[in-house]
């Protein structure tokens, strides 16, 4: 029989990790950004976490960055996509560019002087699938022998394999994921709210906690305590300032706080209800009348506008 620790047959999911690999530049500029970083820099502080993640086989595919770093456009870094990731470390799953890169790899970087010759330089600089219209010119590219054929076979061959690992070439009947999925119906279902909520539970780092202030808690309340914030080492006397306290401000602040669409990004997907913070956490503490909200926009995003004060 199989192995328990052996993978299954089929995937239910590639994880792909993004961005290779200084990515962090301003997001208006992100397209014609270039992150400047020495090569001591990038090897200690940028790249040891890919690099794990590589070693220990977890991750499928990896995302060029949409900016550049040290002058080399990042959908065609040769040096991390090829050199560093695919040979030094001996990555052998697949290389994705992020959408809508590859036109600046003509008009911003002036990298190419034609499409063709930009598809060409992206494929063997490391990248194997361009997300967008870009690599629709590599037929041309290999007549006009910017690239040779072999070279998009083997980049091809990389991403069919993977597209093999999770059924996407097999009958969907033959697909252990789909034969057993749950029902659509389920998808926002209690079940799946509590996971939603342990996730977020779990994932979430308190910085700074002033004693007494957490969990929001009132002596005469019935429920359970309103808020899920828990300290693992939380103490009997913040505990007896939390019980002692008489009642609770909570002063909500910032654009996003009361603002569904910063849930809503390019890769978003529809739940049942959009709920802000703000919303969230007014639904969470009523009935608790010891404890009040007050909530103030701030400045706008990319504003000095104070007015929301």
């Amino acid at each position: 029989s199989e192995s328990a620790t052996a993978p299954p047959p089929v995937l239910k999911v590639l994880p792909v990790i993004r961005h290779l690999g200084a990515y962090a530049g301003p997001e208006r500029i992100r397209f014609r950004f270039d992150a400047l970083v020495t090569e001591p820099d990038l090897r200690l502080t940028y790249l040891p976490a890919w690099k794990r993640l590589v070693a220990g086989r977890a991750v499928a595919g990896a995302m060029s960055a949409i900016s550049a770093l040290n002058g080399e456009p990042g959908i065609a870094h040769k040096t991390l996509l090829t050199d560093t990731l695919k040979t030094a470390w001996g990555f052998d799953g697949f290389v994705l560019s992020d959408c809508d890169t590859f036109p600046a790899l003509l008009t911003t970087w002036k990298w190419a002087a034609s499409a063709a010759q930009g598809a060409a330089a992206a494929l063997l600089s490391g990248g194997d699938i361009n997300c967008g219209p870009g690599y629709a010119t590599l037929a041309n590219a290999t007549r006009l022998r910017y690239v040779s054929k072999a070279a998009v076979r083997a980049a091809a061959r990389r991403a069919l394999r993977m597209r093999m690992r999770v059924g996407a070439l097999q009958p969907p009947q033959t697909d252990p994921w789909r034969v057993n999925a749950a029902p659509l119906s389920s998808v926002g279902g209690a079940a799946n709210g509590a996971v939603s909520d342990r996730i977020v539970a779990g994932g979430t780092v308190l910085l700074l906690h002033t004693p007494g202030s957490l969990p929001i808690y009132h002596p005469t309340a019935t429920t359970r305590p309103p808020l899920a914030f828990r300290t693992k080492n939380a103490t009997t006397t913040t505990a007896k300032a939390a019980t002692a306290a008489s009642t609770f401000r909570i002063a909500l602040i910032g654009p996003s706080a009361d603002d569904p669409r910063v849930q809503a990004h390019t890769y978003h997907g529809t739940p049942r209800r959009w709920v802000t913070l703000r919303e969230a956490l007014v639904e969470e503490l009523r009935g608790h009348a010891a404890v009040s909200v007050s909530y103030a926009p701030g400045c706008a995003i990319n504003s000095q506008n104070t007015s929301g004060f």
